[in-house]
């Protein structure tokens, strides 16, 4: 990875991947409006006000190499900054969608949230609204399946409340004469009566008016064909007009199972029966007037209690409807708003996937890379190693050749002090000869046989001291060896320890990039 660092393709690949995040940041806060967080490559900075663009234009590629490798890193930074504001746009995108459900109640605002987060506090809070995101739609879609049920509950009851007041219509029509209209007035003196609308189809009603049971009634029907069957005045004589005739046996007959139907229907819509009640108190026999008007009296209020049931039905299940297509309306939108979304993890999760991939074989490459510089450096300390014990060797070879010849140049300085002793033993002798008048000549002869001793022993001492300065001049060459052994050696020490030190830098930027490939590898 350390040759990769700084490269003008990895700038460029950044470059590109800040652009294209931004993007999308871009299209987020257009749909969800301002989002402030501090940035997390910049903290004392509101991460949606930096100027990407000149960023990008500062830190590309260049000539010079630190520059590169500079923003190298800065843009890998940047590349966080930017994926850390995305969830952040996305779970203010998740909180306004909830809060528009109905499901979040606290406020969003425009101001500064917080201090810089870190990349793992953020994902974890982006999840969790997440799934929280998906409880409300799970929880959306099990009410809307629960208003389904009721509704289609209910339009089944609405139908078979039609079926029967459909029947009970067509019993009315044939009662009397098939007409699909009856209007039935009652009069009262006392107070005025009370009114029920009673629906038997979108398109026909039945109208009545009932008033007190207390007060006197007289029941009105404008049917002429339904009086032309009550007549019956071609049969009618004086013997059988206080007698029942089958006009009155069929029409209570027919009274009595329009009120049954009644019963039946309040029974099943779970309503009180005032003609309950009533068919108590009936007899076997066939009703007076009086009774009849208390039965009609009687169905009239069990009928106007039907109508207000169904009034009350009507205005639930209006709202209800109204409330069904709003939710499915919502239910389309968040489908559509989560299908976008899944659309766009499912892009981000691929890009992620490459980049992995990417990542993988980089680290891969720089595995190798390690692995080679590692047997690199093992080889070169284990030539170091080797050159030093040679050179080891060497110096101790040295060192006791110096003491040897220290110890022969001890010698010869004691054998050149005798020597300058008797010198200087003999100098005095001649002096003391030359004070001698009387051996004067065998002073000469033996003067002259000093002399020739002395050319010698002054011919040995020149050849000794040339062997002296021969040897302190041997000496010197070899100090000077040993000098540049020295510094040789000192020199490959140091050596060693660059080497040392660039593959303790080649581990660190090792355990950098590994560090930060987790870290990209955490996200």
């Amino acid at each position: 990875m350390a040759h990769l660092l700084g490269t003008e393709s990895c700038l460029d690949s950044l470059s590109r991947d800040v652009s294209d995040i931004q993007a999308v940041i871009t299209d987020v806060i257009s749909r969800v409006g301002p989002v402030r967080f501090p940035s997390w490559k910049y903290p004392d900075k509101v991460s949606s006000e930096l100027d990407i663009q000149d960023l990008l234009e500062r830190y590309c590629y260049s000539e010079d190499e630190d520059h590169c490798k500079m923003s190298h890193i800065i843009l890998f930074e940047l590349v966080i900054d930017r994926l850390v504001l995305l969830l952040q746009s996305m779970s203010h995108f998740i909180d306004q969608t909830l809060k528009t459900s109905g499901k979040e109640s606290r406020p969003l605002s425009g101001v500064l949230v917080g201090s810089a987060m870190s990349v793992g506090l953020v994902a974890k809070k982006y999840w969790n609204k997440a799934v929280k995101m998906q409880q409300s739609m799970q929880q959306i879609q099990l009410e809307d399946e629960t208003k389904n049920k009721t509704l289609f509950k209910m339009e089944d009851t609405i139908g078979d409340l039609r079926d029967e007041i459909k029947m009970f219509k067509q019993v009315l029509d044939k009662k009397r004469g098939k007409h699909t209209s009856v209007s039935g007035k009652i009069k009262s003196h006392g107070q005025s009566a009370s009114s029920a609308r009673f629906i038997l189809s979108p398109t026909e009603s039945l109208n009545l008016r009932s008033p007190s049971p207390s007060h006197d009634m007289t029941l009105l029907v404008e049917d002429v064909a339904f009086a032309k069957t009550l007549q019956e005045s071609a049969t009618q004589t004086y013997d059988t007009a206080f007698i029942p005739c089958e006009a009155c046996s069929r029409t209570q007959q027919n009274l009595l199972d329009v009120g049954n139907m009644v019963m039946n229907l309040c029974e099943s819509q779970g309503l009180p029966s005032s003609l309950a009640k009533q068919k108590k108190l009936l007899r076997k026999s066939l009703m007076a007037a009086a009774d009849i008007s208390r039965w009609a009296s009687e169905q009239n209020q069990d009928l106007a209690r039907i109508n207000s049931h169904l009034d009350n039905l009507y205005a639930q299940i209006n709202p209800l409807e109204a409330k069904l297509k709003s939710s499915e309306e919502r239910c389309q939108s968040l489908q559509k708003e989560i299908k976008s979304l899944e659309d766009d993890f499912n892009v981000e999760r691929d890009q992620m996937k490459e980049r992995e991939g990417e990542f993988k074989q980089k680290l891969q490459k720089i595995v190798e890379d390690k692995d080679t510089l590692l047997s690199d450096a093992a080889d070169a300390n284990k030539t170091l190693e080797e050159g030093k014990k040679m050179l080891q060797d060497m110096v101790a070879k040295l060192n006791i050749t110096i003491k040897s010849q220290k110890e022969t140049m001890k010698k010869l300085e004691t054998e050149n002090s005798g020597l300058a002793a008797s010198l200087e033993k003999e100098c005095k002798e001649v002096e003391r000869l030359k004070g001698v008048d009387e051996e004067i000549v065998n002073i000469k002869i033996e003067l002259n046989d000093v002399q020739i001793k002395l050319r010698e022993t002054s011919m040995e001492l020149g050849k000794t001291q040339a062997k002296n300065r021969s040897l302190i001049k041997h000496e010197q060459a070899l100090q000077g060896k040993h000098d540049t052994l020295l510094q040789r050696v000192d020199e490959l020490d140091s050596e060693c320890e660059d080497l040392r030190g660039r593959l303790m830098d080649v581990e660190g930027e090792r355990d950098d990039l590994q560090d930060s490939l987790e870290t990209a590898e955490g996200k």
